[in-house]
């Protein structure tokens, strides 16, 4: 059956994508007197179909056509062996291994041997049979040209001015973490984004600096494109998805994922987990009187803050100024400063500022990653890991709940629904290892600018179990938007 089907998609795939070379040149063969030569080699979009000409001969004479059968293929300069995955006879299938009469004097036949395809480039095949009586026909010569891309006439250092001068958060240079290695710029030219080729890891030379590796098309949802991906035999594919959010961009081609980390422009913030860009999101939550707290990075060089989730509804934005900062500890109050806006109503938590113990269960609460995960809040769960955070930092703790880009300046809580930290950052380098400025260090910073304290100090919902903590939280946790 799995023949069968690759037999009816090449059929449809011969009359849409055919390359044809009939005759080919065969510069050696040894086919052991057998009547047989190649007639024709067909590279359709999923195969490379050889077929086999066979004259009468003699009364007993037969073919037969070995499972351990091989294509080679070579460019020139690389070489790849495809194993046979089918032998048919005018569309029916004929077993590998087994013999058949040849037809009769003044009759002709013919067979086809079904390998995958082949790249483009490639144009000199050898076909053996692997086994001491087998048939070889080497050096057979087919027209199979080098695929094209798209091309820009960019050098990295244009690729960079382009970025800096279109710098929103999804333009920028790219590198894979697998082991391919890519090296691709996204770039936005009239209106429309593509990927560049920058690098990879072992380029067989059919890739130049500023070949076209995807055009993108926009989707609905922020960050997420359809695109023409041209594939590393430069073939187009036209079902592939792009997710950006910020910091890095996720392929999905050809049923395989691949990461990419955004390398430039470099964040101006490197322990920071907010998305870089013209527009981008953290979070923060309710003190008193108006204002929230969240962190440094997610405000810094923001000309406009909107607060969206008051009183639980994601879709109203108010705007907020910038009150005070704490660069050092990357803490930052805001405050909403909006005609519509009418107050958080009672707070349910309250600012714990004294230290909690190693092994403590915590929660984090956040919007993390909303142009692919959508803006609904979202809770994770964990521990206090360490007292101490990044490189020993005591105004941090560890802890092992994860975060992503978006929970930077979102609350902390123990589990009685005390905040105890304001999330700022993640270990790229560590699974589930996330850092919290200690509360004591924003009481600091309300201290130092206020006359009278805006931390909440009472706790009423203590007794409720996690899911009826987070419905009565969830409204006082806000998206922060920034843009500049």
């Amino acid at each position: 059956m799995r023949y069968l089907f690759l037999l009816i998609m090449s059929a449809f795939s011969i009359c849409v994508f055919p390359q044809t070379t009939s005759w080919p040149i065969v510069d050696a063969q040894n086919m052991n007197s057998k009547k047989i030569s190649i007639e024709k080699v067909v590279i359709t979009q999923d195969e490379t179909i050889v077929t086999l000409f066979l004259t009468g001969g003699s009364l007993g004479e037969w073919i037969r056509i070995s499972s351990n059968t091989t294509l080679v293929a070579s460019d020139g300069n690389e070489r790849i062996t495809l194993p046979i995955l089918a032998l048919t006879d005018h569309g029916t299938i004929r077993m590998l291994d087994q013999q058949y009469g040849m037809p009769g004097r003044k009759k002709e036949s013919h067979l086809d041997m079904h390998f995958n395809r082949i790249p483009s480039g490639f144009t000199v095949l050898t076909i053996s049979e692997n086994s001491n009586s087998g048939f070889v026909w080497q050096g057979i010569h087919i027209s199979n040209p080098m695929a094209e891309t798209p091309h820009k006439k960019l050098s990295e250092t244009d690729i960079k001015t382009m970025i800096s001068n279109s710098n929103d958060g999804i333009c920028g240079i790219y590198e894979g973490i697998d082991e391919q290695g890519y090296k691709l710029a996204c770039i936005k030219e009239n209106n429309e984004y593509m990927l560049i080729f920058l690098g990879v890891n072992h380029n067989n030379g059919r890739w130049k600096i500023g070949d076209v590796k995807a055009e993108l098309r926009p989707s609905a949802t922020a960050g997420l494109f359809k695109a023409t991906w041209y594939m590393a035999d430069k073939r187009k594919n036209e079902d592939a998805y792009l997710v950006f959010n910020g910091t890095t961009m996720k392929t999905f081609v050809a049923n395989e994922e691949t990461n990419y980390l955004k390398m430039y422009p470099t964040a101006s913030a490197q322990n920071g987990i907010a998305a870089s860009g013209s527009s981008w999101s953290g979070t923060g939550f309710a003190l008193k009187n108006g204002y929230i707290a969240t962190n440094y990075h997610v405000v810094e060089n923001a000309k406009n803050i909107s607060v969206y989730g008051v009183g639980g509804n994601t879709t109203t934005k108010y705007s907020a100024s910038i009150i005070a900062t704490d660069k050092i500890n990357d803490l930052a109050l805001i405050q909403i400063k909006d005609n519509q806006f009418k107050g958080f109503g009672e707070i349910p938590y309250r600012v714990k500022t004294s230290l909690s113990d190693v092994g403590e269960e915590i929660f984090v609460l956040g919007y993390p990653l909303i142009t692919t995960m959508g803006n609904e809040i979202k809770l994770t769960t964990g521990v206090i890991s360490s007292k101490t955070g990044f490189m020993g930092d005591v105004a941090q703790y560890q802890i092992s709940a994860p975060v992503q880009p978006g929970n930077s300046g979102g609350p902390l809580f123990d589990t009685q629904g005390n905040i105890i930290g304001v999330i700022n950052a993640k270990h790229t380098g560590a699974e589930n290892v996330g850092y919290a400025i200690k509360v004591s260090y924003l009481n600091n910073l309300v201290e130092s600018m206020m006359n009278s304290s805006i931390l909440p100090t009472n706790n009423t919902i203590s007794g409720m179990n996690l899911t009826n903590k987070v419905k009565k939280l969830e409204t006082f946790v806000f998206m922060i938007v920034c843009t500049n």
